[in-house]
């Protein structure tokens, strides 16, 4: 049985300079997914202690609205971590700098390790007023507003065709659906 916790949709991205060595060297996007899920465990356990263990699950994308080379990670995680002793400890603050600031160094020492880039760069990446990296957290998503496992997805007939007018739209689309 899962236990009712709230859920968090987080994503993180990179400066444009670190985004072609992704490009060439597909076996890194590996890197960057396992740099953002390491950087949400240890926000956790920071604030939770080191025997918690959140749920999280990594979503890498390589292309962004303008469908152009953009490797960045999409995480859906648990708003909070299980322990032990305790199966559902909310996350009392989920802080977006630090969550960019672990996965930025995780990353970074990552490419070093991975021969991708140098020493030289990450202080130079470092040093920059703006860091390129960021991280958008949104608000926790509350049992209550998460659809039941148990509802079928809306069949092709609630979803309007391309064919259909705007007008005609029956309120029962994918939008709508979403805020069940």
């Amino acid at each position: 049985m899962l236990a009712k916790v709230a859920d968090r949709h987080a994503v993180l991205t990179m400066p444009r300079l670190l985004r072609p060595l992704f490009r060439r060297r597909r076996e890194l996007l590996t890197e960057l997914g396992r740099s953002a899920a390491e950087a949400v465990t240890e926000l956790v356990r920071r604030s939770l202690g080191d025997d918690v263990r959140p749920d999280v699950v990594v979503s890498i994308a390589t292309a962004g609205d303008l469908v152009r080379w953009h490797p960045h990670v999409h995480l859906l995680t648990t708003d909070g971590a299980k322990a032990a002793d305790a199966p559902g400890m909310p996350l009392p603050e989920c802080n977006g700098t630090l969550l960019m600031s672990l996965f930025r160094r995780r990353l970074l020492a990552r490419l070093v390790e991975a021969l991708a880039i140098s020493p030289e760069l990450v202080r130079k990446l470092l040093a920059w007023r703006h860091p390129g990296f960021s991280a958008h957290v949104a608000e926790p998503i509350s049992p209550e507003q998460k659809p039941r496992l148990g509802t079928p997805p809306p069949t092709s007939s609630a979803i309007p065709s391309p064919s259909r007018s705007s007008s005609t739209s029956t309120g029962r689309g994918p939008s709508s659906t979403a805020r069940a």
